[in-house]
């Protein structure tokens, strides 16, 4: 199959339209609830509860999340045709888009994205009353849109010194060659991160002039990641978990 041409969408959250023109403009079956576009990289997707408990499917919201039934109207469904299409939307960068109703005018809801798990079994009597049978109950939220962070100049990383050496001069209370040994194990673990991270294609930064005093930082899939590395013994965990999330 030819790979989707990629269109840009124009509605927005709320509006309405009928199925004709909505394929017309976007491709994908006239007909059923979930319709994979050969045309755009859409996958159109409808909910309508008017109807759809006739025929066993039946969709709910828990919170933000809408249960959404497979298609598949007789004998137990399979992971096929429409609902392989939503499994595997975001390997195919394919939208999900859903759609209030299924006949004539149609509202669009907004994109979704598959939740955590990304479905589930249920069980549904087949179209007209018929016996029940196992369904598959996608678990759809809204997508959420991330913003990405805005470049920052000369990001690197420091290295941490693995051997630091404390000075013994004058009198002390507490042992340098202890301090060294926590000093460098703090070295080794904030160092191990920074090269797991480098190793799954992820830099870590040290901070900057104009950041707070922090042991290492990376970004993510647009999200920030601060860390700040420390060591604990049963004396001082209390104080030092309350440095760390200070």
């Amino acid at each position: 199959m030819a790979s989707p041409e990629v269109s840009a969408w124009h509605l927005r959250p709320g509006d309405a339209i009928t199925r004709t023109v909505l394929h017309d403009q976007y491709g994908g079956s006239r007909q059923g609830g979930i319709s994979p576009s050969v045309k755009t990289s859409n996958v159109l997707i409808f909910t309508d509860a008017a109807s759809g408990r006739q025929h066993g499917y039946f969709d709910e919201w828990h919170g933000d999340t809408l249960f959404y039934t497979g298609e598949g109207q007789r004998g137990d469904q399979e992971m096929i045709k429409g609902n392989r299409a939503i499994l595997d939307h975001l390997s195919q960068a394919r939208a999900l888009r859903l759609f209030e109703g299924s006949r004539a005018t149609v509202q669009y809801v907004g994109e979704m994205e598959l939740g955590t798990p990304a479905w589930e079994w249920g069980y549904a009597p087949e179209t007209g009353g018929g016996p029940v049978r196992k369904v598959i109950r996608f678990h759809l939220q809204p997508r959420r849109v991330e913003t990405p962070l805005p470049p920052r100049k000369n990001r690197e990383y420091r290295h941490a010194n693995e051997n630091p050496a404390t000075s013994s001069a004058g009198p002390f209370s507490v042992d340098p060659n202890q301090v060294d040994r926590a000093l460098a194990a703090h070295a080794r673990t904030q160092n191990a991160l920074r090269d797991f991270l480098a190793a799954h294609g992820t830099e870590a930064w040290s901070p900057g002039p104009d950041e707070p005093d922090f042991d290492l930082a990376w970004s993510r899939r647009g999200h920030l990641y601060v860390a700040e590395v420390k060591s604990l013994t049963h004396v001082n965990e209390p104080a030092q978990l309350r440095f760390g999330l200070g």
